[in-house]
């Protein structure tokens, strides 16, 4: 009997993995790529999941994920159609093994597309339509940018083919295009130059004639920490109580943006948060749209008495407004709110360091809701544990980067710290 089952070839990555097929027949199995990845932790990556004609219940899947369903249709026609191969090996009685099955899969549903037959561009809309069902909103901008950055680049610069991206093609793209001509930060550079190589190393993969790059060939550019803030209590207080009655937009945003404060959830999952079919008990649990993570916030009393006020306010649910939108109107909103102090740090582009200052109000952006309410965790004394199941971080790494000591409060916190003593 014929059994087919998957696997995670990289159970270890940080997001998603290949996923291969495992067919085994008369005492012989056979591994191959199927040209599918998941995210992995929609799987358990130790657990296969059986063919229909193996009687264990499938558990590769981890279900009720939010890519379940879709997952488990991929392999679900993944089986179907290695059966029928085994049938129609069958009907024309031809002898065959698992490895004949695998390279009439391979041949019929692997498609490998010649070099000559296909550009630049061609090759990206292929890498993008083959990862987008499983990527974020953002992440989708972000390679659809890259895409319109490339396209620019090739303007400006060198024509685009795929035998010829070598290193030289590279190192132009991030120093003269990425650092000179946009202007951008080390950090966003290197944060575009890891996008294109994910889109080149998936080229090399599929034998699209793309160059082994050695990339460490290029070092990555040094990185001056982004400069980012948290609000400290009394500028909370201010935004709320701020009245914006005569503007119902600035008091859409200003509510949106009090509520990433109270739950530490992304701009993307906010509104989840009034969704009663989300709550379970004293808490409400979401499913995460960025990465599918879950969180689960305990209805304490403040963000209770917010929610009664909200869902009043907002019998629907809150208005829609795009995320550019939010951005520029939260620091309108700041600026109101008194949010007025000036601050200095360090960029650096290339090589170049370049001394930068802002006022404070410029710098409050989506995502300084939920640094915001990390920060005020933190200096609560609330366990980091207990704070990465609120917000649905599963790595203390990427949870660190949310905690920021504002300088005023550090200096108090120091000011006092021998208090006791001194006053002896």
């Amino acid at each position: 009997m014929l059994y087919t089952s998957f696997y995670l070839n990289s159970p270890r990555a940080k997001s998603k993995s290949p996923i291969y097929i495992s067919l085994s027949f008369n005492g012989k199995r056979v591994r191959f790529p199927s040209s599918e990845s998941f995210l992995i932790n929609h799987c358990n990556s130790r657990m296969p999941t059986s063919s229909k004609n193996n009687k264990r219940k499938p558990n590769f899947l981890i279900s009720g994920m939010p890519f379940y369903l879709a997952y488990k249709k991929i392999l679900s026609d993944i089986v179907d159609r290695i059966e029928l191969i085994e049938i129609n090996l069958r009907r024309e009685n031809i002898e065959y093994d698992v490895h004949t099955i695998k390279d009439k899969y391979i041949s019929q549903y692997i498609i490998k597309i010649e070099v000559n037959q296909i550009d630049f561009y061609t090759a990206y809309d292929i890498f993008y339509n083959f990862h987008k069902n499983n990527w974020s909103d953002g992440r989708k901008v972000h390679f659809t940018q890259l895409k319109s950055k490339l396209k620019e680049f090739e303007n400006q610069f060198n024509t685009l083919t795929l035998p010829n991206f070598n290193l030289e093609t590279y190192r132009l793209f991030r120093d003269d295009f990425l650092i000179q001509t946009q202007n951008l930060q080390n950090n966003s550079a290197n944060n575009v130059v890891k996008r294109l190589r994910q889109f080149l190393d998936y080229g090399k993969k599929q034998d699209w004639g793309m160059l082994k790059l050695d990339y460490n060939e290029v070092k990555t550019l040094k990185e001056a920490e982004v400069f980012k803030i948290a609000l400290k209590k009394d500028e909370i207080k201010n935004i709320i109580k701020l009245d914006l009655s005569e503007n119902k937009k600035m008091d859409d945003i200003r509510n949106l943006f009090v509520l990433e404060i109270f739950t530490g959830q992304r701009y993307s999952d906010v509104d989840k948060i009034l969704d009663e079919s989300n709550k379970n008990g004293k808490k409400i649990c979401l499913i995460q749209k960025k990465n599918g993570n879950k969180a689960e916030i305990p209805l304490y009393e403040d963000l209770t008495l917010l929610l009664e006020k909200f869902k009043t306010k907002y019998p629907d649910g809150f208005p829609k407004c795009e995320l550019t939108t939010f951005n520029l109107e939260i620091k309108k909103i700041g600026k109101l709110a008194g949010i007025t102090q000036k601050h200095n740090w360090v960029e650096m582009r290339g090589k170049k360091t370049t001394n930068v200052s802002d006022f404070r109000y410029n710098l409050i952006a989506s995502h300084t809701g939920r640094r915001t309410f990390c920060t005020r965790m933190i200096s609560e004394k609330v366990d980091r544990k207990i704070i990465m199941a609120i917000t649905g971080h599963k790595s203390i790494v990427e949870f660190e980067k949310y905690i920021r000591v504002d300088d005023l409060e550090f200096e108090f916190n120091i000011d006092s710290m021998y208090e006791d003593e001194i006053n002896t």
